[in-house]
């Protein structure tokens, strides 16, 4: 048998751009501080269907769901909430967190954790951090600015070996890149364009 293979680098794609990013990390704003619990999860995962953070397949496939999905900033009703997330059960289990939606959950924030946005354990209360809270505000286009900021810090200083993963190797992944693209002006010259996507 042969040695099982990883990636030396692995980013989820669980929330897939920076829109939604800020915008769960805006929802999980709202239970700073409160203890983390499987009710508590239920409210949160209430609150990002809702909103539309976080849709189904259920609300897709049902007509008089679909219709309301195109209205982006009207939420669901509390009663098209419930309906969703009761027949969308989810088959999804993490270490630490009961299967179902509480897994869910722990999937929707587990990166946001790795970055320093926030700080959650089951029966423990829910930490935004000082970066995670300026994330949030930079849903607001006067603070728009903050974005960028707090991803650069938080890619600054991201790193594979950390506390939240289990992994057998270690790397800086931005430091790497712009190790790379140096490399790469030394050879080709200043003026280089770097690494094509």
């Amino acid at each position: 048998m042969s040695k099982k293979e990883y990636k030396p680098l692995l980013f989820t794609t669980t929330i897939r751009n920076p829109q939604r990013f800020k915008a769960f990390i805006d929802v999980l704003l709202q239970f700073d501080g409160k203890l983390l619990t499987n009710a508590l999860i239920d409210e949160i995962i209430f609150e990002l269907v809702a909103r539309k953070l976080y849709t189904p397949l259920y609300a897709t496939r049902t007509a008089h769901l679909k219709e309301k999905l195109i209205y982006d900033d009207v939420r669901f009703s509390d009663k098209d909430t419930a309906e969703i997330i009761a027949n969308s059960p989810q088959d999804h289990k993490e270490a630490g967190f009961d299967k179902g939606w509480a897994s869910r959950f722990d999937t929707f924030y587990k990166f946001a954790m790795e970055l320093g946005f926030v700080f959650y354990e089951m029966n423990k209360p829910i930490e935004v951090s000082e970066t995670g809270v300026k994330l949030a505000k930079s849903i607001d286009p006067a603070f728009a600015n903050l974005e960028q900021q707090v991803f650069l810090n938080a890619f600054v200083k991201y790193q594979r070996d950390n506390p939240f993963r289990r992994i057998q190797h270690d790397n800086k992944p931005l430091v790497l890149l712009l190790q790379v693209i140096d490399k790469l002006r030394g050879i080709y010259g200043e003026k280089s364009a770097g690494i094509s996507r």
